[in-house]
């Protein structure tokens, strides 16, 4: 069973939308990091991360959260 989750990867958003703003990218990259550094702290490490492993979608409050998937 996998979460549902409301929203595109970064790549299906890249080639819709084109390139982000840097302020917008960086946010999203500080996110990406978080959830990837949550997952070392587990000993989880993903071998090959690629924008279509990233999900953007909204937490409970509304705010952006990226979620990393496909760690294989």
């Amino acid at each position: 069973v996998l979460e549902y989750l409301e929203g595109l990867d970064f790549a299906e958003l890249l080639q819709k939308r084109g390139r982000f703003p840097v302020a917008e990218a960086s946010d999203y990259v500080i996110l990406a990091r978080r959830a990837i550094v949550e997952a070392h702290g587990h000993g989880i490490v993903h071998r090959d991360l690629k924008l279509a492993d990233l999900s953007r979608t909204r937490g409970s409050g509304g705010e952006p959260v990226v979620k990393v998937l496909d760690f294989g």
